[in-house]
Formats: structure tokens, sequence, C-alpha cells
């Protein structure tokens, strides 16, 4: 078990290493994709946390459905307006202040050893419309059959770029 940093451009470089539990090896990597077994991993989660950072530079997570395609995850945002119209959503308003973003999705288990998880830090752009906003819309309805019903015409798609992986644990679990 151990914990791997994907930073970088450029293969996969030896990061340091440090002991865990019961003296197990920890061992870091740099890269900026999901390895195979990270992305295995994502793609079996259905809910990710999304976290984003306020003005006040508070940290701002709340749980996502979200679909990868190549070095992007796409989340959908329903957009709540108040009565003038304008957007609620504190995803919307921290990524227009700051597009670092995050994304994590995990798996649990009393059984420590077996817990899990995954991270993806990058940078957000935020599309309503375009070719990019209907893949992310039909990846999404192909994850999520519950987005079916819903009018997502000029939503908000959160296209989070990876630039960082990060993981812990044993990514075989809860497959």
């Amino acid at each position: 078990m151990g914990v791997h940093s994907n930073e970088g451009a450029g293969p996969r470089r030896q990061g340091a290493k440090a002991q865990g539990r019961e003296g197990q090896a920890w061992y870091g990597a740099l890269m900026t994709a999901p390895t195979p077994e990270q992305r295995r991993f994502l793609d079996t989660r259905l809910v990710g946390y999304l976290t984003t950072v306020d003005a006040a530079g508070a940290p701002h997570a709340v749980p996502v459905c979200f679909a990868l395609s190549g070095g992007t995850a796409y989340v959908v945002s329903g957009g709540e307006r108040n009565r003038t119209g304008e957007r609620l959503d504190k995803r919307l308003r921290n990524l227009a202040l700051n597009p670092k973003a995050s994304l994590a999705a995990d798996h649990y288990e009393d059984d420590w050893d077996r817990v899990a998880w995954v991270r993806v830090d990058g940078t957000a752009e935020v599309f309503t419309s375009g070719h990019e906003h209907a893949e992310a819309v039909r990846l999404l309805r192909e994850r999520y059959p519950q987005f079916d019903d819903m009018v997502l015409d000029g939503a908000p798609v959160i296209a989070l770029r990876i630039e960082r992986v990060l993981s812990f644990g044993p990514l075989d679990v809860g497959d």
C-alpha cells in the first residue's frame, strides 16, 4: 500500500520513501495522468468530492457525479438560481475566482488495509454550450441514467483538466 503522486511532465519517477503502518513502505510517483489502476478505480466510483476554494481561501467540498474522458474530469451543475436569475452554485463562483480544483473518490472499509482513494488536481473551465459541453453531457448521461430525465441544455459543465494525480491504498478494492 502506498501514496502515489502523479505530478509533473514526463515519465514516472521514483519519489521519496516513507514508513507507513506496520513498517509498510510508501512510494510516490510523479505523473500528470491517471495510471490504468487509478482510472479503473475512478471509473468504479459513482460519487466524487469536488473541492474548490472561495475568495477567503476556505475550501468548499461537495459530493458530485463525474465522468472521465482522456485527461479531463467532467461535472455538471444544476446551476440553481435566485429570484433575479443569478446562479447560486458556490462551486461556479469559486472557480470564477480561482480555477484550481480537486476531485477525489474513495473506498472505505472498517479494515483500514482496504481503504483507498484517488484525487485529481487541475485547472477547471466551465462550459454551457458547444461540442465539449455536449460530449460531457453524453458521458454523464451514459454513466448516470438519472440525468436522462433532466434538462441539461445550458447547464454549466465543469471540465477539470487533470494536472496531478494522487492515490493511496489498494486500488482494486470494491470493484
